[in-house]
């Protein structure tokens, strides 16, 4: 990934994560997964990665329909967006807390 300040953190967290599963050097955040040599399996394993590290789940059309770090980013980051706008006044509270102390 180049050393650009315009990435934003999720496209830098789903570029670490393609490089390590499909090996390669960094990558722009808009090359094609498959032109890269990423397969459906491979799919498969980011889009657990991603469920790992952000908490959520992305739809495998949804990676397919646009097969680059940003626009999985921008998937992951509109997922992120609904589930925060769907806690409860008492869990965004209780998730304010917690990212206080830690």
């Amino acid at each position: 990934m180049p050393n650009d300040t315009a990435w934003t953190p999720i496209e830098r967290k789903v570029a670490s994560i393609w490089q390590e599963v499909l090996k390669l050097a960094p990558t722009g955040r808009d090359d094609s997964f498959l032109v890269l040599g990423g397969d459906s399996v491979m799919a498969m394993l980011v889009l657990s990665r991603i469920e790992r590290a952000f908490g959520v789940r992305v739809p495998e059309y949804a990676f397919f329909a646009d097969p680059t770090v940003s626009g999985l980013a921008r998937a992951t980051e509109e997922l992120l967006v609904d589930s925060i706008g769907a806690l409860s006044d008492e869990e965004a509270e209780r998730l304010a807390r917690s990212d206080e102390a830690g």
